[in-house]
């Protein structure tokens, strides 16, 4: 259950000039924090209070674009697979089924090399999640 946030009326506020680069600095460290405002970041700074922030990982990042690179060139592989197993259906004469035959086994060496590039991308990424 969350807790509800406590209301207070304030009674005095105080403004203060910085530079573009220090409200970066500053919007950059509340958009990777968990509060709810600015204002709430900036207070929690000023009095020395705890912030939680969050933390992205790098590598499961680096992960995640890899996978969604080797995900569209299998796709792009079945959709392959997929009009030359058509073709076959329409196949009528023996030169046509081993011209077929020899396309299958280039369209195999492809599959195959890109389940052992994503078998490697695996055991790479284990490797640097299991190193201490």
């Amino acid at each position: 259950m969350k807790k509800k946030r406590e209301v207070l009326a304030f009674k005095r506020s105080i403004n203060i000039s910085v530079s573009k680069e220090q409200y970066g600095e500053i919007y950059q460290g509340y958009c990777n924090s968990t509060c709810y405002s600015l204002s709430e970041y900036i207070k929690k700074v000023f009095f020395n209070t705890p912030i939680t922030t969050y933390y992205r990982n790098q590598s499961a990042d680096e992960l995640i674009v890899e996978m969604t690179r080797l995900k569209r060139e299998l796709w792009e592989i079945r959709q392959v697979f997929d009009r030359q197993l058509q073709a076959f259906c329409t196949v009528s004469s023996i030169e046509e089924m081993e011209l077929w035959a020899r396309v299958q086994e280039k369209s195999k060496r492809i599959l195959f090399d890109k389940i052992e590039e994503v078998r490697l991308l695996m055991v790479k990424k284990y490797d640097l999640c299991t190193r201490t």
